[in-house]
């Protein structure tokens, strides 16, 4: 089994609880997820009137594919490496 754990530009980590049984479904889950957050955190900052475009702090939002074997979690996948 896989999972997705979006990293945010603030530090914070999040675990989706939903698992996949390939890795080639749980990446392209990530990389869905992640269009989803910066339209959101850009949403959000044109509507406050503060700049959250995390390339400028050089920093961006990313995501982990981890596999779940029995007690193991092994990092499988980091968008972040690409």
């Amino acid at each position: 089994m896989y999972r997705v754990t979006i990293l945010y530009p603030d530090g914070h980590v999040e675990e989706l609880e939903e698992t996949f049984s390939y890795i080639d479904k749980a990446i392209k889950f990530g990389e869905d997820y992640l269009n989803q957050v910066n339209a959101t955190e850009q949403f959000k900052g044109k509507k406050y009137g503060v700049d959250f475009d995390s390339s400028s702090k050089g920093r961006k939002a990313s995501f982990r594919v981890e596999e779940l074997i029995d007690d193991r979690i092994t990092t499988v996948f980091d968008s972040a490496k690409r």
